[in-house]
């Protein structure tokens, strides 16, 4: 049916997630890791805001909103430094 394709994409997706939340080797820092490290310590009324780009995927894909918990970004062509006027908004 519809959807259990549709929760078969969503497990799919978690797995992907899942393998790209690995620390680097030495001293590498890969972001998705990062992220999620930022995830999992942060209060469940967080708020996060990232610039365009890849921060703005990485929050968008790694960072668990909850209704309480949630996420900032602008998806809008062409925008630039938008996170520390989002992130004083926010405050």
């Amino acid at each position: 049916s519809f959807l259990d394709e549709c929760i078969g994409h969503r497990e799919k997706a978690l797995e992907t997630r899942a393998r790209e939340e690995h620390p680097g080797e030495g001293e590498l820092i890969h972001p998705q890791h990062l992220t999620a490290l930022l995830d999992r310590h942060a209060d469940d009324d967080a708020l996060f805001t990232a610039d365009c780009g890849s921060p703005m995927v990485w929050i968008l894909r790694h960072i668990r909103a909850n209704g309480r918990r949630r996420t900032l970004t602008s998806l809008l062509h062409g925008t630039m430094a938008n996170a520390l006027p989002q992130a004083l908004g926010l405050q």
